[in-house]
């Protein structure tokens, strides 16, 4: 799948923010590189509020990373990187004059060396939402980087973008000016380089639809009242509202499926992204496996399954296009879909 994530903040609370991102830096608790805001968002309810410490998320390994979204620095600082294995491949960052600068590295030094800095007629002023996309290419001696602000390219260079030599990204950071200083952000996505979404998604929103009745299948056990009601929570509710099931001996397991929210037929359905909010409660191995059901057919997207944690971690999937036609969205096709999960042992 080219979508390999995708945030609108919205559908979390700061309790959750390690249940998607991998690390959130934080500084005796006084200091934190990532929380939620409320009243700045470009879109729903929240955005990301980014310091200096920065988040990331471990996704796969990938040569080619296009990583978009919307911007509004309050001072200047801070960028994306990608990185592998901890260490910086390449990275943008903000300059002082509000110009972006473009560096392989860092290799023994910060920031690495410069591959390019943006025009000053395309500088960036402070208080603003601009959406910023850019497509990095992983490679020692065929690196590259396209960097696009509001649909403009606006950066265009080549060069070292692997300093240790290894080609390959297995993460990207977002991270705003240094100290207390901010920069929101919302409707992040991040793609790879492989068909059918495998460039530019352009700017986007981001939009969150929750389960509003139950699908074919209602195997799992609710906690209190219905499947439905116990998984559409915003935020989450943890132990307080959730399905459970036991794992049976053998075949068949149980599945939930679901209906969800109607998407409006005026949007331009790019992509969907899946979010399986789940843990584990006793010892053993346990896995899982989200469940697409359309025109009475079910795509398991895990034959093996996911193994899950005994904390919740936020169990993602992302599809181009529809699993069981590959045919491209739309927001009839989505209001028909199910989406659920399966038990695989």
């Amino acid at each position: 799948m080219a979508l390999i994530f995708a945030d609108s903040f919205d559908h979390y609370d700061n309790a959750y923010l390690q249940s998607k991102w991998t690390s959130v830096s934080n500084f005796g608790n006084s200091l934190q590189g990532l929380v939620l805001n409320n009243t700045q968002a470009r879109t729903g309810p929240q955005c990301g509020q980014f310091t200096g410490l920065g988040a990331f998320v471990t996704i796969e390994n990938s040569s080619t990373w296009t990583v978009g979204g919307a911007f509004n620095w309050q001072a200047y600082g801070g960028g994306v990187t990608i990185q592998h294995l901890g260490t910086i491949q390449v990275q943008w960052l903000i300059n002082a004059d509000g110009t972006i600068s473009v560096f392989g590295g860092p290799s023994g030094f910060n920031p690495g060396a410069l591959l390019g800095t943006t025009d000053p007629s395309v500088a960036i002023t402070l208080g603003r939402y601009y959406y910023v996309e850019c497509m990095f290419v992983v490679n020692k001696t065929g690196g590259s980087v396209i960097l696009r602000i509001n649909g403009q390219v606006v950066l265009s260079v080549s060069g070292d973008t692997s300093p240790n030599g290894d080609n390959v990204g297995d993460a990207f950071s977002i991270y705003g000016p240094g100290g207390s200083a901010l920069v929101f952000v919302d409707d992040v996505y991040v793609t790879d380089g492989n068909p059918v979404l495998n460039g530019f998604l352009g700017d986007v929103a981001i939009g969150v639809i929750y389960s509003a009745s139950a699908g074919d299948y209602t195997q799992w056990t609710p906690l209190s009242g219905s499947n439905w009601s116990e998984v559409n929570n915003n935020p989450p509710l943890g132990d307080a509202s959730y399905v459970w099931s036991v794992a049976p001996s053998s075949g068949p397991y149980p599945i939930d499926t679901y209906y969800f929210q109607t998407v409006n037929p005026n949007r331009n359905v790019i992509a969907i992204q899946t979010n399986i909010l789940a843990r584990k409660s006793d010892t053993g191995n346990r896995a899982l496996s989200l469940v697409t059901r359309y025109g009475g057919v079910d795509s398991v997207a895990d034959s093996s399954g996911r193994y899950v944690n005994e904390t919740y971690i936020d169990y993602r999937n992302c599809f181009d296009v529809n699993p069981l036609t590959t045919d491209a969205w739309t927001p009839a096709v989505c209001n028909a879909t199910q989406w659920g999960y399966q038990l695989i042992d």
